[in-house]
């Protein structure tokens, strides 16, 4: 740069004698432009020398430095003290954080975890089918393997064989070897039980035997069940003799057949459009009885007489008691005597 070329015409090295420029002696433009060039080239080679110099003494004091405890320590010991000092910085860093970081990082382990389950989950759920569902093709449309049976060849009360393919909270659906799996509802695993969940009687792979309780080829629906289908003429029975579920109002008193017992109660046919539901601990029964099992109480096909407790339309509910409401007026009896002559 300027200054250095400017020390360096100031201060010229010949000989190891300093040679310094009097004042008031000029010389020539010619001169003076050679000069500054060489200066510059003087200083940077000068500067160059000098690093070159300090580069060689660092090295000499590296080399003679005594080895520290770090150097002399097994490589596999270092990683374990840097292990264990990251180990320390991660919880001094858990201990400080803030209250919103920390629920941050709890919500992501959290879904990171809710993730590996559901792979586990999803894993553990895959069935090997005996019949494969599609053909094996390098097309991206899938063909229906034609070993299958289309929707159209299926009717209701057929008996089939299948296996159980998937499970879920409402039911499990079993390949019958159709063109689609069937649903077996949770309501249609049992006649006389209450099933809870559906793993409580089966499990993936399991074999079972169920009639086709209906088949809609159109919306491409099929359902299965276990239970016996109810008989044609009460499917028959003309809808304008079932009671409307909106005449039907609380208090009222009714006759009816228990068609299903469950562990919580029985199903009772009112000939109404939906059945209504008479819990046991509403049962006459019940305080005599305590603790026992419901079919204690119920039997199917039972003739039973009712009252209806609630109706909810919205849901298309009826619930029912076994005991005569207090609201009702009080039937008294009374006896008279007379007087035999």
């Amino acid at each position: 740069d300027f200054w250095a070329a400017e020390e360096a015409r100031q201060a010229r090295v010949i000989g190891g004698d300093v040679v310094t420029v009097p004042a008031g002696v000029s010389s020539s433009s010619e001169d003076n432009d050679e000069t500054f060039e060489s200066d510059i080239q003087a200083a940077a080679e000068a500067r160059i020398k000098a690093k070159r110099q300090k580069d060689l003494e660092s090295d000499d004091t590296e080399a003679k430095r005594k080895p520290s405890a770090w150097d002399k320590m097994h490589p596999l010991a270092r990683l374990k003290l840097i292990e264990k000092r990251q180990q320390r910085a991660i919880a001094n860093k858990a201990k400080n954080e803030s209250s919103q970081d920390k629920k941050r990082r709890l919500m992501m382990t959290y879904k990171q975890l809710k993730v590996r389950r559901d792979k586990e989950r999803q894993r553990k759920l895959r069935v090997r089918r005996s019949i494969p569902l599609f053909e094996e093709s390098d097309d991206e449309e899938k063909v229906m393997f034609s070993g299958r049976v289309e929707l159209t060849e299926l009717e209701a009360g057929q008996e089939r064989k299948g296996m159980i393919i998937s499970m879920t909270n409402y039911g499990v659906f079993v390949d019958i070897g159709s063109s689609r799996d069937a649903l077996l509802h949770i309501k249609d695993m049992k006649d006389d039980q209450f099933v809870e969940h559906p793993s409580e009687l089966f499990s993936l792979g399991d074999e079972v035997s169920v009639k086709i309780k209906y088949v809609d080829s159109k919306n491409n629906k099929l359902a299965v069940t276990m239970v016996p289908l109810e008989a044609e003429s009460e499917g028959d029975e003309d809808d304008e003799d079932l009671i409307k579920i909106d005449e039907i109002e609380v208090d009222d008193e009714l006759w009816g057949i228990v068609k299903r017992v469950t562990n919580y109660g029985a199903y009772v046919n009112l000939g109404a459009e939906v059945d209504g539901f008479l819990h046991f601990m509403d049962h006459p029964d019940f305080g005599i009885n305590r603790g026992e099992h419901p079919s204690n109480y119920f039997e199917s096909g039972q003739r039973v007489r009712v009252w209806v407790s609630n109706v909810d339309s919205d849901l298309r509910r009826i619930k029912l008691t076994g005991n005569r409401p207090t609201s009702l007026p009080i039937i008294r009896r009374t006896l008279q005597f007379t007087d035999r002559k």
